[in-house]
């Protein structure tokens, strides 16, 4: 199987900013800070190929987050960038996350 390059990095070299909501809160309870509706919060995306298996998961090490994406839990590769872009923002919709913008952390 011949994964993309952003697979050879263990992240991703953007962070999805997102914006916390009641039901994204409710998510998130295990974390040790108290959130609050509106605080923005950085959630980093994790890409690997452990075993030649291709898998991704989200989420922030403080708040105590972290979820595969639908494509790591079944170990299928995304095939583009836009293709794994649009899945983590689609998933985090569905926890309850509003997207606010993608940051680039690493070149």
């Amino acid at each position: 199987m011949n994964l993309p390059e952003f697979y050879k990095k263990t992240f991703y070299p953007k962070e999805i900013v997102v914006e916390l909501t009641d039901k994204s809160i409710r998510k998130t309870r295990g974390s040790r800070y108290k959130y609050n509706v509106g605080e923005k919060l950085s959630l980093s995306i994790e890409v690997s190929d452990i075993l030649k298996k291709p898998d991704c998961k989200v989420g922030n090490f403080s708040a105590n987050f972290y979820v595969r994406t639908p494509h790591g839990c079944s170990s299928k590769a995304y095939e583009s960038e836009k293709q794994l872009e649009k899945s983590v923002r689609l998933m985090l919709a569905n926890y309850g996350f509003k997207f606010v913008e993608w940051k680039q952390t690493i070149d």
